[in-house]
């Protein structure tokens, strides 16, 4: 047995064994550490071994790290924590109001003694709002004087003018076995200087088997914005003659202009997904396949292409990544099989790994993107349905490719705010240069006059 061991076969065989188990722990360490150097070291390897192949490490990479995510959570070394800092509800203070009244002498018979309450709750001085006008006679300090029932004259304090309802507003996110103070809550994200919010944000820990797993939530309002696509230097690859700047337009890369920026979807080999930018098809749409369409009015549509969406004139900009994960409200059952042919030549859906996504609301005014770490496909298809889009399509995987920016500015210059703080550490500012996969970003509406901008809440720029 020894004998049939020691062969040139078996020691080949052993070797790429041992090949690739080396190639996966230094991938995994490569890409833990410095994701950049990782997702760089990827690439080289598809060049070398194929795309396939590297999907196989990949899998074998990112089971190890979800594993060993799982031991220290079970250990106590990790525990779920929200993944920015998460506003406290206002403590109401019981502060005292002292009230004091008027009293006139009458002829009134005598009264036992009244004694009127010193002090109101915020509550009740809220509902009164007294201005006490004081009339007296005489004083009622003097003993032998009976006493009479005190008058009240309240002059109701002007009320400020209440705020006009929102013209937009965000349904409840789903209930999905919270256990973190603000989770699954919107909470104000974006708003204009002039104090209009134009987006939302939340988390939550979608994965009852990962309670380490963590998903944003960014939701846009569609009449606030504008949505715009960048094609990469490089990326979708595609032999068709276009310009490609890999950049921003200088129109809209200023401050009080450039809003948000993310990911966009996978690199042409992976799936040849269509994309059209003004006019020019960079690579052909591929039937059935989920697309975002940008059309040149501003609308936004997500749905599938053939019948919800086809190629016509009043387009600018349409992307397809696979098939829906969201349609007509429903999950994609599908997203529970893996296919190459649909959903591209990469990880499995059932792998727990950084994943992004885009949707849109029934009425199309709500525009939802959705990023996280250690999210499988369904749990991903799950998250969008939970905070309500009827449409929704996966853009880009894996940990360095999938990042959000919101835009401020500092002493006139543009500043990146990423949504986790993990995005910090992985090119942060990497739209705001010359890029070489593609990217959308956000502007406001309005394009005359006085542009309307965008301010980031302050804990986010902090950090």
């Amino acid at each position: 047995m020894i004998k049939k061991m020691d062969t040139p076969v078996f020691r080949i065989a052993l070797l790429c064994v041992l090949s690739l188990i080396t190639v996966a722990v230094a991938l995994f360490s490569v890409t833990s550490v410095w994701p950049a150097i990782g997702a760089s070291s990827v690439d080289t390897l598809r060049g070398i071994l194929g795309d396939r192949a590297v999907a196989q490490v990949e899998t074998v990479v990112f089971q190890t790290e979800d594993d060993m995510r799982a031991w220290e959570y079970n250990l106590g070394i990790i525990k779920p924590s929200p993944p920015w800092k998460v506003a406290r509800p206002p403590r109401i203070r019981q502060q005292p109001v002292q009230i004091s009244h008027a009293i006139t002498a009458t002829s009134t018979p005598a009264h036992p003694r009244v004694r009127t309450p010193r002090t109101l709750s915020p509550m009740h001085v809220s509902a009164l709002l007294p201005v006490v006008a004081v009339r007296t006679s005489k004083s009622v300090e003097t003993p032998s004087l009976p006493m009479v029932v005190p008058t009240f004259i309240l002059t109701p304090r002007p009320l400020p003018t209440p705020a006009a309802p929102p013209a937009w507003s965000l349904p409840p996110i789903k209930t999905m076995d919270n256990h973190q103070s603000g989770e699954g809550q919107w909470a104000v994200y974006l708003r204009e200087p002039i104090g209009r919010v134009i987006a939302y944000r939340a988390f939550l820990h979608p994965d009852p088997r990962r309670p380490y797993a963590t998903a944003g939530i960014i939701a846009f309002d569609l009449k606030a914005i504008r949505l715009h696509f960048v094609l990469g230097t490089k990326e979708p690859f595609s032999r068709v003659k276009i310009q490609r700047p890999g950049r921003i337009p200088p129109q809209d890369f200023r401050c009080g202009r450039l809003i948000a920026v993310f990911n966009g979807g996978f690199k042409a080999r992976h799936g040849h997904f269509g994309v059209m930018v003004h006019g020019v098809t960079v690579l052909p749409p591929r039937q059935g396949l989920g697309t975002v369409a940008i059309y040149k009015n501003g609308h936004v549509r997500i749905g599938m292409w053939g019948t919800e969406i086809k190629s016509t004139p009043d387009i600018s900009v349409w992307r397809q990544n696979g098939p829906l994960v969201i349609h007509n409200g429903k999950i994609n059952p599908h997203t529970a099989d893996y296919a190459p042919k649909d959903w591209g030549i990469t990880v499995k859906g059932a792998i727990a790994v950084s994943r992004s996504a885009l949707g849109i609301s029934k009425d199309g005014r709500t525009l939802y993107y959705v990023a996280g770490d250690y999210l499988t496909l369904p749990v991903l298809a799950r998250t969008l349905s939970a905070v309500g889009a009827y449409q929704a399509m996966q853009l880009d995987i894996n940990k360095y490719w999938v990042h959000f920016d919101a835009i401020g500015c500092n002493n006139g210059l543009l500043r990146t705010a990423p949504l986790f703080r993990a995005m910090k550490y992985q090119n942060d500012g990497r739209y705001l240069k010359r890029f070489w996969r593609d990217f959308f970003y956000v502007t406001p509406a309005n394009k005359n006059g006085r542009p309307t901008g965008s301010q980031t809440v302050a804990d986010k720029l902090r950090q």
